[in-house]
């Protein structure tokens, strides 16, 4: 009942800023990260990009998978970066919020099979999963430089679907795929 709910919430209270300050602090160098997934000459302020993180954190709360929020964050870009630029920073910025969290996450079970308190099995299910999604992770990581974009693309336009088969479709991949793999050669 609410009363239990209420009980619980007055306990948690005094943890409550301190968790606040913790997410703030990650989602402010978050954004300093996608700051920097720009290109130099054609960079938005680190101001604008916080404001429009800021703006985009309850629409990717409020809804599955959180990407609507990532939507927002390119819409709102509009007219301060150029489409290219705001599509493969993004793909940048999360791709590095997954990786790093997964390597994050990967800890859990590592921390389970050091100190305990759950079975050796699930810990090492768990640690299992956690590698796994790592390894999909770094070996993802590999395509976005390789030109995945591109290559999905050509793939793609080969379906009996007109759409697809679009010079200026292929045209946006291949930029994404040149700007993905300037990023990394240039700002490793």
């Amino acid at each position: 009942g609410i009363d239990t709910i209420l009980d619980a919430l007055k306990r948690f209270a005094p943890a409550f800023p301190i968790i606040l300050a913790i997410e703030g602090a990650s989602n402010i160098l978050s954004v300093v990260g996608w700051y920097y997934s720009f290109d130099p000459e054609r960079r938005p302020g680190l101001f604008r990009l916080q404001i429009i993180n800021f703006a985009s954190l309850p629409l990717s709360g409020a809804l599955p998978t959180g990407q609507a929020g990532e939507v927002l964050k390119g819409n709102l870009l509009r007219g301060h970066a150029e489409g290219g630029d705001i599509v493969s920073s993004l793909i940048l910025y999360n791709y590095l919020h997954v990786i790093t969290t997964t390597m994050v996450m990967a800890g859990g079970p590592i921390l389970a099979l050091i100190l305990g308190g759950f079975s050796l099995k699930v810990s090492l299910i768990l640690l299992a999963v956690s590698l796994g999604i790592v390894v999909f992770m770094l070996v993802l990581g590999v395509a976005l430089v390789w030109g995945m974009f591109n290559r999905v693309a050509a793939l793609l336009a080969r379906l009996p679907i007109k759409a697809l088969r679009s010079d200026a479709l292929l045209d946006k991949a291949r930029g994404l795929d040149e700007r993905l793999g300037a990023m990394w050669r240039q700002r490793r």
